[in-house]
């Protein structure tokens, strides 16, 4: 075909070819999406497949797929606009043969009209008919999602289930609707269960990763963001994936953090019942009736609570001021393991990034710490310009400048004149001008005959620097 493609791979361009040919999407304005040309495919796949290693290569017809691919190409660097217009149109049409096919419709009821003819005798005067009582209810218009057509993309994966969980942070919260005292004003959150699949996300990143996976906490987090969870929903959703052990932990660190809250402040119309079930407020259904916030400083207070649990896995925990970087340990490891001690050990948030910034020079090694010696005292760096700054250190070309400036730094150390002759490029003890030589040489007697292989100098055999072959006598 020229373009490169292995078997597989053209087997896949035919199959999207397939799909596009035999699906005819129809916008809300009425008109169709056309469909991508051949060459349109080519290029695409083939930038697919150069940025995106993680495509496989016989491809893949799943709608989730396609939409993180979608996500990915509409990050910066923006892949051009031909190639994101084909890719909207295959998943549109990848959607349309995923819809499960209905059944085909029954016999229309019978017709039965509600209008009464006049009968004989009566007025056939025609009186128009007074407006319903009850007009029917037309659904509030679903308001206009941020991002535009990725957004919306990935709106309606999620209502149908194609999408993970770790995809879900990008979609903005689908459990608003209109205030009904306020209509015309914000939209107010409704509480709705958490769908199976993303608790058995959650359930299979703790067995895979462990719990003090950043991984497993973003999960987490993510779920938290994206649904309105009351604290009977956090506390069954950490039964489910802790032990006893750490469930004990995380509820006594969870009562700790609401102390703590209400120490600081709450917001007008939140109470401490609200946080912690009190009276009132002990079963879900009542507890889905609090305030916004209230439902914000839990789901906070259950993410912070979870950085106090351990994984027994992991071994024993060191103070993070005991945390020093190896001489050869990358220096993003350093201050990952780093990170996790300060947030495991220390409740203040600004107390935590101080001591971030502070400990990962102080306990870096010390090839780190030539390199971060500047950015010290600069104002304005973080933790950001200490990664940038020294992600080059541990590898192979760091490695062969280091040893380039060694070697030239030993160089312009021993570099300078001879002095026995006074000229550059040598020693004295490898001077061939008179006065040359070690001082063990020099301090030799000399012989009181010539030389026997030159016949010319005073001086022994073995010191001869003639390249004639010694003579043999007589």
């Amino acid at each position: 075909m020229g373009t490169g493609f292995s078997k597989s791979q053209v087997a896949h361009l035919h199959e999207l070819r397939e799909f596009t040919k035999s699906s005819i999407v129809v916008l809300k304005n009425g008109k169709k999406l056309p469909r991508p040309t051949k060459t349109e495919l080519t290029v695409l796949l083939k930038y697919i497949y150069e940025h995106c290693p993680a495509y496989p290569e016989k491809g893949s017809i799943r709608t989730s797929t396609w939409i993180k691919l979608g996500t990915y190409l509409h990050e910066s660097p923006r892949a051009p606009a031909k190639m994101l217009a084909t890719w909207r149109i295959i998943v549109e049409c990848l959607k349309i043969h995923e819809e499960p096919l209905t059944a085909e419709p029954g016999p229309p009821p019978a017709y039965q009209s509600d209008t009464k003819l006049p009968q004989l005798g009566e007025s056939t005067t025609l009186v128009p008919s007074g407006p319903s009582q009850s007009p029917p209810e037309v659904p509030a218009p679903r308001a206009p999602l941020k991002g535009g057509a990725v957004a919306s993309t990935l709106w309606d994966a999620l209502q149908n289930g194609d999408l993970d969980l770790e995809d879900s942070s990008r979609v903005p919260p689908v459990n608003m609707k209109p205030d009904p005292a306020n209509p015309a004003g914000p939209q107010i959150p409704v509480y709705t269960p958490v769908p199976y699949k993303a608790i058995k996300d959650i359930k299979e990143a703790t067995a895979m990763y462990g719990i003090t996976s950043p991984y497993t906490r973003g999960l987490i987090e993510c779920l938290g963001n994206i649904y309105w969870l009351v604290l009977d929903d956090w506390k069954l959703l950490f039964l489910m994936i802790l032990t006893h052990f750490q469930y004990a932990i995380w509820s006594s660190a969870y009562e700790i953090e609401i102390e703590r809250q209400s120490a600081w402040g709450l917001p007008p119309g939140v109470t401490n019942g609200h946080l912690i079930g009190g009276v009132g407020f002990e079963t879900p259904q009542q507890q889905a009736a609090v305030p916004w916030e209230a439902s914000r400083i839990i789901s906070r207070a259950a993410n912070t609570a979870l950085l106090k649990v351990d994984d027994p896995e992991d071994g024993p925990k060191k103070l993070f001021t005991k945390l020093y970087q190896g001489p050869s340990q990358n220096y993003q490891d350093f201050v990952d393991d780093l990170k996790k001690a300060i947030d495991r050990q220390v409740d203040n948030h600004e107390g935590r990034q101080l001591l971030l910034r502070i400990l990962a020079y102080k306990n870096a090694n010390y090839d780190c710490q030539c390199i971060l010696q500047p950015l010290v005292d600069q104002p304005g760096a973080d933790i950001a310009d200490y990664l940038e700054a020294c992600r080059v250190v541990g590898t192979v070309t760091y490695k062969m400048d280091a040893l380039a400036a060694a070697l030239q730094q030993y160089r312009a150390r021993h570099s300078g004149n001879c002095f026995n002759c006074g000229k550059p490029g040598h020693f004295r003890a490898q001077c061939r001008a008179p006065g040359g030589g070690s001082r063990r040489q020099n301090n030799q007697a000399k012989p009181k005959t010539v030389c026997p292989r030159c016949k010319k100098g005073f001086h022994w055999a073995k010191q001869c620097r003639t390249n004639r072959p010694p003579s043999l006598g007589n």
